[in-house]
Parts: C-alpha cells; structure tokens; sequence
C-alpha cells in the first residue's frame, strides 16, 4: 500500500482543536502545520475559490509571521532565564526554527505528541506561579491597581496592542479541519472550550498579579 492509499491519521476534539487553541492562545505553540483543510479550505468551499485565495495569502503570511514571533519570544525568555547564552541568541532561535521544521515535516501525529508534552510543562508552570500568587496575595495592593495607572505616553490603546497577540489563536483547531475525525462537532467545541478556559486563565493572572 502507497503512503497515498494509507488511511490517515484523525483527531478528536482535545487533540485536535482544544489543545493546539489553548497553546496558541497562550502563546506558547512553537510549530507550525500546513495540511489538508485549515481555514482556506473552509472559506474557499464556503465563498469560492475568488475569496480563498485572497484571505489564504493573507493567512499564509499571517501564519508565517506568528511562527517568527514566537520563536523570537521563547528565544528572549530563554536568554534572560538563563544570561549566559544572551550571546548567541541568533544561534537557539535558528536551533528552535529548525527543531520547529522537524516537527512539522514528521506530520500532525508526531505534532500532536508534542504539544502534549508542552501543555503539561505550561501546566507546571501555571500551577507554580499559583502557588507563589496565593501565598504572597493581598487584598490591599489589588485595590490599589483596580484603577490603571498608566506611565507618560500610554494609553489603552497600547496596552491593547501590546497584550492582543497574546490571545490570538482561536483558528488553530480551525485550521487542523482535515484531520479532524468530526470537524463539526470537534471546532465549535474544542475552540470554544479553549476560550473559556484560556479566559478564567488570563483573568486570575490579572487579579493574582
């Protein structure tokens, strides 16, 4: 049997669309998968072929530069945890780019595997920033930061700016459409499960910070 004949490979909704929309909503996904379906095939069978081509471009490059933004972003926390690799900061986000393109060439199973084992180091990492969060929280300075108070030349709007790529990524069980053993039911509940959790996530950060 060819590789062209061989049954692929399907997901359900945890794999398939809760998790990769948690890890790209909270800005830790570090792969990128270009694959049968994805929010190209979607618009193009929906609105024609005219108007997936133009919004798949842009998507593409879209995708493209989010890949670039978070190798950079784990680069830069990688170098300021540990200072003695700032100097080669071009060298680990290379190493991370092509550790990202071995990924994707393996396929969306191996990918899958993977983001397994980045969602339950990011679940470490939120269960101690809680334990430290609770231990020093106190009711005085949150009642004190209620209010913002902005530096010289700061708005809304830049912060705004500043936090919005953090909670991009709800198209990323969108875009593993083809893959997905039940694409109707799998997206709207997987992405929006994501959603909600992804939200509590962000909102006690803010109170706990």
């Amino acid at each position: 049997m060819s590789q062209e004949d061989q049954p692929r490979m399907k997901f359900g909704t945890f794999g398939g669309v809760f998790t990769p929309c948690t890890l790209t909503i909270l800005g830790v996904i570090m792969f990128l998968r270009f694959k049968g379906g994805g929010a190209y095939y979607l618009i193009s069978r929906s609105l024609g072929v005219e108007f997936g081509g133009a919004i798949g471009v842009v998507f593409y490059l879209a995708q493209a530069i989010s890949v670039a933004m978070y190798v950079i972003g784990f680069t830069e926390a990688f170098v300021g945890t540990f200072s003695a690799w700032e100097s080669h900061f071009v060298l680990i986000a290379t190493l991370i780019n092509v550790a990202t393109f071995v990924c994707v060439y393996i396929g969306a199973g191996w990918t899958i595997k993977v983001q397994y084992f980045i969602l339950a180091i990011l679940g470490a990492a939120l269960a101690s920033f809680y334990l430290g969060a609770f231990s020093s929280f106190e009711f005085g300075i949150m009642r004190e930061n209620l209010m913002p108070h902005y530096d010289a030349g700061e708005s809304l709007f830049t912060m705004f700016a500043l936090f919005f790529p953090a909670v991009t990524g709800i198209m990323a069980g969108a875009n593993m459409s083809g893959d997905l053993k039940n694409p109707s039911r799998s997206i709207p509940k997987g992405t929006l499960g994501a959603v909600i959790v992804t939200a509590v996530i962000y909102l006690s950060l803010a109170l706990l910070l």
